[in-house]
């Protein structure tokens, strides 16, 4: 199967939030891009094509929040297209923040 990701995943675990027009949820990243993520979203519709809003921690008390299209769902994960690709130091920070709090839960 082909890859066509323009943008290498980093496997990390962490909380965001999702909303759309219609709900505001909390879901588990498994691996996040600066194009893209993979979350968490067992027995929740969903479909392809829908716009959510993915809220994340870069720093200790500041959010970053992106547009996302759903690109695929499945039966246990949807895998999101950021709108914008997230800029480096955004997609950094985010991936710190998830490290540091993995860190300290051992």
């Amino acid at each position: 199967m082909e890859d066509r990701r323009s943008y290498p995943r980093i496997p990390i675990r962490s909380r965001v939030l999702l909303k759309n027009e219609t709900f505001i949820d909390v879901a588990n990243v498994f691996d996040i891009s600066a194009g893209g993520a993979c979350v968490g979203w067992a027995g929740r519709s969903a479909r392809e094509g829908a716009t959510l809003y993915i809220t994340f921690s870069t720093a200790k008390n500041r959010l970053h929040t992106s547009e996302a299209q759903i690109v695929r769902v499945g039966q246990t994960e949807l895998g999101l297209k950021f709108q914008n690709a997230l800029p480096e130091e955004v997609l950094e920070a985010a991936v710190r923040v998830a490290k540091k709090a993995i860190a300290s839960d051992q």
